[in-house]
């Protein structure tokens, strides 16, 4: 293209009434090739190159001129799809990574309509009374997240004084500087790529300048635009969005933020209504358990409605698209004869190697997939994670005066203690706030002397809110009142920096009462240095902890199984703790989500061998999730004490806060 953007603009026909008057004049893409016998395209490519030339030669003419600038700077700001297609890019990271041109396909315009529209009349409601929030449910790698990203950016661009919100579950989700599946990675991307003149010189750095941003206007989940608006971001926990007002809000993969967090969705769903009355709020289906769901199967109305992008809306994977012949069953979805069908969505299947997973993540299924609890999470303890031990082999256990001891340690490859730190003189760590969590077995034994289950004992130490595995016991076919002589020695080798043992937690069921009862009693472990749970009916305290489930008036579980393994997962998540020990990873690959909101080990529910039970209990993950409630235990006991004010002298409030606080330096 030639002249200017001014007379290009004269000589152009376009409606100043429409939601994007601008948009028609910046070209798309076009295939180049033939069609099947249903339309699709077949053989060929999709040709960018007049969308290329003209952000080349619009790029030209506001590099030129001031006057250019402004008129452009009005187009863009009148209209968001002129803005996305004439200067923004996307990343794609497969099939071959490559910077693409952010060309809009239909069903994204009839999205951004919608959404545009109907924000802009929320804004010109000056009584504040009117909202309009939009649900949309997408499969995989349509770049939806993209889409309403560029929203979100043409917003505080163009609008002085906005601010916005973007939000995923975890915090490494939303900002990370080099991760390009953040939240905020995508809008630096977004920005870098601008000509040089798009942004407010102040935005780039003194020293560096251009495409560094100025530390000023950029920081951890923060981009400030000089004159215009402001982008924030958050994990989508419970204080997502509570506070402070936003003029557009996107809570990123909503229906993934129950998990780990039950009843967070309802939550934030609630505290965000008087903050944002522009909420946009976007997911892959995950099964029916959390507050996506239930608002996608709600009816729309006047202030809030939902929207559904299909993988066949994308152009790019309907080359070799074709209507099916026949039904076509995949997981819980059967495909009816006339649906679409192409090469891209087959290989896809292939590569998911599971039709549920599939069904769920492509199709929109919301039947659930009964996938792994800690999907996602697995390859990166694997690979970042596990290592291995330092030591491998037995301890040698001495009586002492008030309990058993370890008295040596003798290396061997079937040991049943297993340590990632060196110790010290006298078989013991270096001195801090140590948890011990253990998971005990009633020690019965087959025919062969094979035990049951295995009896568990996980140590970790807290620096600041994170938790680090040091060590690690497990055996099995040992008489539960004999394991509290382990535990009880190992628990004196980690002490804390006052010479008092580890914290000690257990699960209280069945063999559990029998070992905490020898443990406390029989070896002398001092009751201020284990975890005491008060029960909610009696009010009476008990030492150790009960693992039990509830059902809730919706059919879903609750309880505290269930706390505990949502805490362990998010501790994961958040990196509070990471997994050393190979043999915890393999049983956390068995742990499956339940229909009813849970997580129960899959090959427990599988085998009705008793003979198998110790490979189908989990053994390792139960004592290191309790581990994780401990640490999350200490933390909350040395929190309150800070910021507890000093009561009276002699009251009874003085006396309870004594020894809340003797229990909580006791492991220090």
């Amino acid at each position: 293209m030639t002249g200017t953007f001014h007379d290009f603009l004269k000589r152009s026909t376009v409606d100043l009434h429409g939601t994007f008057p601008y948009a028609s004049l910046v070209p798309r893409m076009a295939w180049v090739g033939t069609l099947n016998d249903d339309g699709m395209p077949d053989e060929g490519i999709w040709d960018r190159s007049a969308n290329e030339a003209f952000r080349k030669w619009i790029d030209e003419c506001g590099a030129g001129s001031e006057a250019e600038r402004k008129l452009i700077f009005q187009c863009c700001a009148r209209d968001p799809l002129f803005f996305i297609n004439a200067f923004l890019w996307i990343k794609q990271e497969s099939p071959v990574p490559a910077d693409l041109p952010f060309i809009t396909w239909k069903r994204q315009e009839e999205y951004l309509e919608l959404s545009v529209r109907k924000r802009l009349e929320v804004e010109a409601d000056v009584t504040g009374q009117k909202r309009f929030d939009l649900l949309s449910d997408k499969p995989r790698e349509v770049g939806w997240t993209w889409l309403n990203e560029a929203e979100g950016l043409h917003i505080v661009r163009f609008t002085p004084g906005a601010t916005g919100l973007v939000g995923s579950r975890v915090d490494y989700d939303v900002d990370k500087r080099g991760a390009s599946k953040t939240l905020f990675w995508k809008l630096d991307y977004f920005i870098e790529k601008l000509p040089k003149w798009f942004m407010p010189a102040e935005y780039w750095s003194p020293s560096k300048g251009y495409p560094t941003p100025s530390i000023r206007h950029r920081a951890d989940k923060r981009i400030s635009i000089p004159g215009f608006g402001t982008m924030l971001g958050s994990p989508t926990h419970e204080n997502f969005g509570r506070s402070g007002r936003y003029q557009w809000m996107l809570p990123d993969e909503f229906a993934h933020v129950d998990r780990g967090q039950i009843g967070m969705g309802d939550r934030i769903w609630s505290a965000t209504t008087a903050t944002c009355r522009s909420r946009r709020v976007i997911s892959t289906p995950n099964g029916r358990n959390n507050k996506f769901c239930s608002l996608r199967h709600s009816e729309p109305n006047e202030v809030f409605g939902t929207f559904t992008v299909h993988w066949y809306d994308d152009p790019l994977k309907t080359v070799g698209a074709y209507r099916l012949k026949e039904p076509k069953q995949i997981g819980p979805v059967t495909l009816q004869e006339g649906d679409w069908w192409s090469p891209w969505a087959d290989g896809m299947r292939k590569a998911y190697d599971n039709d549920s997973l599939f069904a769920q993540e492509i199709l929109l299924s919301y039947e659930g997939v009964g996938g792994c609890f800690y999907e996602g999470l697995l390859q990166r303890i694997k690979h970042e994670q596990v290592k291995e031990p330092f030591f491998v082999g037995h301890i040698k256990m001495e009586p002492g005066s008030s309990g058993p001891r370890v008295s040596g340690i003798m290396a061997a490859v079937d040991g049943f203690f297993s340590c990632w730190e060196r110790w010290e003189d006298g078989f013991k760590w270096k001195p801090g706030q140590y948890v011990m969590a253990i998971d005990v077995a009633s020690g019965s034994r087959d025919m062969g002397g094979r035990g049951a289950s295995n009896s568990v004992a996980c140590l970790g130490r807290l620096e600041g809110d994170r938790l680090v595995k040091v060590a690690q016991y497990a055996v099995h076919g040992l008489a539960p009142h004999l394991f509290a002589k382990v535990a009880c020695a190992l628990g004196w080798s980690f002490c804390g920096g006052k010479g008092q043992p580890a914290f000690a937690i257990w699960e209280r069921n069945g063999p559990g009462e029998t070992m905490g009862n020898s443990l406390m009693t029989e070896c002398g472990y001092p009751s201020g240095g284990v975890y005491w749970e008060t029960s909610a009916n009696a009010g009476t305290a008990r030492p150790g902890f009960q693992m039990n489930t509830n059902r809730r008036g919706d059919g879903t579980l609750a309880g505290s199984k269930v706390n505990v393994f949502y805490e362990h997962l998010r501790w994961l998540e958040n990196g509070n703790y990471q997994e050393p020990s190979y043999a915890t990873y393999v049983e956390m690959e068995q742990y499956v989500n339940v229909e009813d909101g849970g997580a129960e080990f899959a090959r427990r529910r599988r085998s009705l061998d008793p003979s198998e039970a110790r490979d189908n209990h989990g053994d390792t993950v139960i004592g290191t999730v309790l581990m994780v409630w401990g640490a999350r235990e200490l933390l909350s006991l040395n929190s309150t004490a800070k910021i507890e004010e000093q009561p009276p002298v002699g009251s009874v409030a003085y006396y309870q806060r004594k020894m809340k606080k003797a229990m909580s330096n006791a492991w220090r």
